[in-house]
């Protein structure tokens, strides 16, 4: 009984995760479709949105996780300090170490998965660090 359930229950979370993810905007076979919007994206949570929207769980993801990789650092890389800059390349080399005794396409799409994960997260981080930038400065000024 208690595998049924666990089954039942990770079928309606996945049913959940489905219907709260977006459709890609282009079809996916349109691949210079997708890195020009990949490239055009005006946010890393936009990138990374768009790069799981149209995976296709092949080898083509590697390069379009590569774009929304990129495009998530320039939010964030500037101004990472050493420690945190280091910290982010060996979450970076885990993922490329996460399948690397799998063979297959399949996995070298999840690898460009969660290596966009972490930039989103490194992104997401920084960014709340800098929404109370302004309380330091208010602090400062204050006679």
């Amino acid at each position: 009984m208690r595998p049924l359930l666990l089954a039942v229950l990770l079928l309606v979370s996945l049913a959940a995760r489905a219907q709260t993810q977006a459709e890609c905007p282009v079809p996916v076979d349109r691949y210079d479709a997708i890195d020009d919007l990949l490239a055009a994206a005006p946010s890393c949570r936009a990138a990374a949105d768009l790069f799981f929207a149209c995976a296709t769980a092949s080898s083509g993801d590697v390069s379009r996780g590569s774009a929304a990789r990129e495009r998530c650092e320039r939010d964030f890389a500037p101004a990472l300090p050493a420690p945190e800059a280091a910290s982010y390349r060996r979450r970076i080399a885990a993922c490329d170490r996460k399948y690397r005794r799998e063979s297959g396409t399949m996995y070298r799409s999840f690898e460009a998965a969660c290596g966009v994960e972490e930039a989103a997260r490194r992104a997401r981080a920084g960014k709340r660090r800098d929404d109370f930038a302004w309380v330091g400065r208010a602090l400062a000024e204050k006679p």
